[in-house]
């Protein structure tokens, strides 16, 4: 596993992709409190918020799923890539 590590491009890309994902879930969790604080008196607010920003995730991902799986991976990984900014 280490052996990844010794290969710069790899490191840079884990190091990017590990701060990116911690920013959004702080930046989702700040988001949460900001709710349960601007809504104490009503925090079904806040469920309502985040259930909105989830369940578009949660009703996509099983279908994009069942597509990913019929379709070449290598050719996906290659969208993938090429569509991320840089």
């Amino acid at each position: 596993m280490m052996q990844l590590f010794r290969n710069m491009t790899f490191t840079k890309l884990f190091i990017a992709n590990f701060t990116s994902q911690l920013g959004s879930i702080v930046g989702s969790m700040a988001f949460a409190f900001y709710m349960l604080d601007r809504f104490s008196s009503q925090p079904y607010y806040t469920t309502l918020a985040e259930l909105m920003y989830a369940l578009p995730v949660l009703l996509v991902f099983p279908f994009v799923g069942v597509l990913a799986d019929r379709l070449d991976r290598k050719r996906i990984a290659a969208t993938a890539i090429g569509s991320v900014p840089v």
